[in-house]
């Protein structure tokens, strides 16, 4: 079934809904829980009318860490929080840390670093250039906080920037909110009936890190749908992708490509399922098969649904371990070229 036929009659309010719905019902803020479960305490952030492009909930180069990615295509504007168990004393020290990394990364498309201060808090920014030909003048701002040795690094950006942009970065930093004590989690239908009731019971123990309960819902929803078809086609396309996320952050990556197979079984055209498969494939060392699914995901690549956009492999950490090949670098350079001429149509 091609994806394109129908997603134009899915429900756009349901997109994301199995991982974003705590952002949208909580008044458009969003939260995050840090890497140690053991630990009373929570970030809130605004994210606005921004959609969510991905979570991360995977250690890496084993520094305990978690993470989202929110993006608004038609504002031009980004957001990433990351918490990450560094054992560093201050704001300060986070900065230092996060500033030697990006200078040492050397990206070309980087220029005018620079460590500023907003109130209390410790910022860095710069601005990215677009490839030879594009101008996408976009800024970034990342603020830095610390709690109980976490350092939290909230990550702004804004595409075709202006000065009077600044109020935007401000407020969005003002956002933040370090919160002690356990964000609220509810089971929302304590008595699922239909493929989307499970899928959305499904979110609420994704959000909890309860993975196997998760992963329990997920499936549920999927099979029920194999008898019923009552998912609407963003619905399902959503549905799949989470559990495919979830069987990846228990490192199941057997089911996880199982999964995604099923996922493009059914919609071919879907840039998402190759792409997380080629993630999968990526955590597994496989360059061939990671190749070849990132290749499918860039050729579906204008068959995404609204408000999402291929995410960048080069600094996906799921490639980390084929980083090094040669078709990867040139597939993945192709995404990033795609992903900027994108950001260059929203600054026009």
């Amino acid at each position: 079934m091609k994806l394109t036929n129908l997603r134009l009659s899915a429900i756009v309010g349901l997109v994301f809904f199995v991982f974003a719905s705590q952002a949208f019902a909580s008044g458009k803020t969003e939260i995050l829980t840090p890497p140690n479960s053991e630990e009373k305490w929570y970030l809130k952030v605004n994210v606005e009318s921004m959609t969510l492009e991905g979570q991360k909930l995977i250690p890496e180069n084993g520094i305990p860490e978690t993470g989202l990615f929110y993006y608004d295509k038609g504002a031009g504007t980004g957001l990433s929080a990351f918490i990450s168990r560094l054992n560093l004393k201050s704001a300060s020290q986070c900065r230092e840390h996060y500033y030697k990394l990006m200078k040492n990364a050397n990206d070309p498309l980087v220029t005018n670093y620079k460590k500023t201060k907003y109130k209390k808090n410790f910022l860095i920014e710069k601005f990215v250039k677009g490839p030879e030909g594009m101008v996408i003048n976009q800024k970034h701002v990342n603020a830095y906080f610390k709690k109980n040795g976490n350092c939290i690094d909230i990550h702004l950006s804004k595409t075709n920037y202006k000065p009077e942009d600044e109020k935007w970065f401000q407020s969005m930093i003002d956002s933040v909110k370090i919160v002690n004590g356990r964000p609220e989690t509810k089971v929302s239908l304590p008595n699922p009936k239909t493929s989307l009731e499970y899928g959305l019971v499904g979110n609420d123990f994704f959000n909890k890190k309860d993975y196997a309960n998760a992963i329990i819902n997920y499936r549920k929803a999927v099979n029920l749908d194999k008898e019923k078809h009552d998912l609407d086609a963003t619905s399902f396309v959503v549905i799949v992708d989470s559990l495919g996320m979830a069987y990846g952050i228990t490192e199941d990556y057997a089911r996880a490509i199982t999964n995604y197979e099923y996922g493009i079984s059914t919609y071919y055209d879907y840039p998402m399922f190759y792409y997380n498969l080629a993630c999968t494939y990526g955590e597994k060392g496989n360059a061939v098969k990671a190749n070849d699914n990132l290749s499918n995901a860039y050729f579906y690549r204008n068959n995404n649904l609204p408000g999402e956009m291929l995410p960048d492999p080069l600094t996906d950490p799921s490639f980390k371990n084929i980083l090094d090949d040669y078709d990867f670098k040139k597939l993945a350079e192709n995404i990033r070229a795609y992903r900027m001429a994108e950001l260059e149509k929203t600054a026009k």
